[in-house]
């Protein structure tokens, strides 16, 4: 846990003389010019840590500017004595005026870095921490900085590199990234690191500590059924401290898709079934759905979706019931970005159309035409390619935040694109938090379990309902995946 600690620095104005800006500040300046008739202040730092550093002598290193940002001292230093469990240093002695701390590291007897005030935005500068620079300008002048241990580095505080001078240990970050069509994926995964006889495992996406003693690592990881290997040397890694893993697969097409709901008798029956086609390119063809009918467990087509495309680019899907006649359509149109600007969409008497903008980044809005004249607004929120929050409102009005899993969610590969935008996350929905003005809903879904393959796609989902109001569980159904 970071120890935080107070310095409370003591102004009091005098009529004495100045100091000299030399490395070492001067407890007793040398007389001033003007035979001493020159206001000062005097000033000294008392450090009063909870728990107090495990040394005796304690040396501060201090930067400080004047009112015009040139500098008064540049890494100095600065003797404190230990009194009664509280760090004080000797006094300095400046010309009257304003002033701003820059830079303050105490060390140790061994010269190491045991207390740190971190700069503005830096790591350490939490809520909590007055962040330098601080002005002279008030007294007492309190100063709040933390502990630092072997692990912490410079830059965590906002210094440069070699602040704390050399380290046992040097901190990089550590992933393994596997790309799906560009499309960057990070699960959770052992990277194993080695050199020589030594050797270490860390989680995927993390931090890790290698002694500076050796020269060379060894980095490996297995993401699903893909391995990816880098050997880097410590030379390399000090001057980039981030080591990325990386491998790439192409997406799989899936096929079939079978729903296991309950049945009256007990147990459970296939209540739809659907069912994709593709191009040769990759792209989707068509989609056949399929409904259990009410007098058998026979399945009857119900819809056929086929897909049209023009350079590569979705431009329509047209509709067709069992018997291939025409039920509606979707077409679309696109910014100057090729994002989706304009959707007109037609199921049986049902006729919807909707304008989209890009307000922000991570940021689409939806607004809707219905044909009775009825309209909607739908704004999303994505984070790294995931909705994650949504909220709709019209006559009535709906939210959700959503939660997703770390593996591939195929339906994203597949350029099937709604009204809704359905389909536009790279991870699968795990779980999601609803909210509903108006007219509420009779059930929801209230969790979502995934069974995957070794390379990473869903091959079963359970959902669990439950009544809206009530909260009680209500039925289950299952969802089987198979892929080309």
């Amino acid at each position: 846990m970071k120890t935080m600690y107070k310095f409370v620095a003591c102004l009091m104005l005098l009529v004495a003389v100045s100091c000299k800006e030399t490395e070492e500040i001067q407890p007793i300046p040398a007389p001033p010019a003007d035979g001493g008739k020159t206001p000062v202040q005097l000033f000294t730092l008392s450090v009063k840590p909870a728990t107090l550093p495990v040394a005796s002598v304690f040396t501060a290193v201090i930067s400080a500017v004047k009112e015009d940002g040139t500098p008064l001292y540049t890494d100095a230093n600065l003797a404190f004595t230990l009194t009664d469990g509280v760090l004080v240093s000797n006094k300095i002695e400046l010309p009257a005026g304003h002033y701003k701390l820059t830079k303050l590291l105490i060390k140790d007897e061994k010269k190491n870095v045991v207390i740190a005030s971190p700069l503005v935005n830096s790591a350490k500068a939490t809520g909590t921490v007055k962040a330098l620079p601080l002005a002279f300008t008030e007294a007492p002048l309190v100063i709040e900085s933390a502990s630092v241990n072997e692990t912490d580095l410079p830059e965590e505080y906002g210094y440069e590199a070699n602040a704390f001078g050399e380290t046992p240990y040097i901190k990089i970050k550590l992933k393994s990234i596997v790309y799906i069509r560009g499309v960057e994926y990070r699960p959770a995964t052992t990277i194993k690191i080695t050199s020589g006889s030594w050797t270490k495992e860390v989680q995927n996406n993390s931090e890790v500590l290698l002694p500076r003693k050796l020269e060379t690592f060894h980095f490996e990881s297995n993401v699903w059924t893909l391995h990816s290997a880098k050997t880097v040397t410590l030379t390399e890694l000090k001057t980039n401290s981030r080591v990325v893993l990386e491998a790439s697969s192409v997406a799989k097409l899936l096929k079939e898709q079978l729903v296991y709901s309950p049945a009256a008798a007990g147990g459970s029956v296939v209540s739809s079934k659907t069912h994709y086609t593709y191009l040769e390119s990759g792209q989707l063809n068509k989609i056949f759905y399929y409904q259990k009918k009410v007098s058998s467990d026979e399945l009857e087509l119900q819809t056929i979706h086929e897909f049209n495309y023009s350079n590569g680019t979705l431009v329509l899907i047209k509709r067709s019931n069992g018997k291939n006649e025409n039920i509606g359509f979707s077409t679309f149109s696109y910014d100057p970005q090729g994002r989706i600007a304009y959707i007109d969409d037609k199921k049986y008497d049902t006729h919807i159309t909707g304008t989209f903008t890009y307000p922000l980044s991570g940021k689409t809005e939806g607004h809707y035409t219905f044909d009775n004249g009825n309209t909607m607004t739908y704004q999303m929120t994505y984070s790294e390619l995931n909705k994650i929050e949504d909220v709709a409102y019209g006559t009535g009005s709906e939210s959700g935040k959503y939660v997703y899993d770390d593996q591939i969610n195929p339906f994203y590969f597949m350029n099937y694109s709604d009204l809704l935008f359905s389909n536009t996350s790279k991870n699968n929905r795990l779980n999601e938090e609803k909210s509903y003005g108006g007219i509420i809903p009779s059930l929801e879904l209230y969790k979502s379990e995934y069974s995957y393959d070794a390379q990473g796609y869903p091959e079963m989902l359970i959902r669990s309902y439950r009544g809206y109001t009530s909260k009680q569980h209500l039925f289950t159904d299952t969802i089987e995946y198979s892929y080309y």
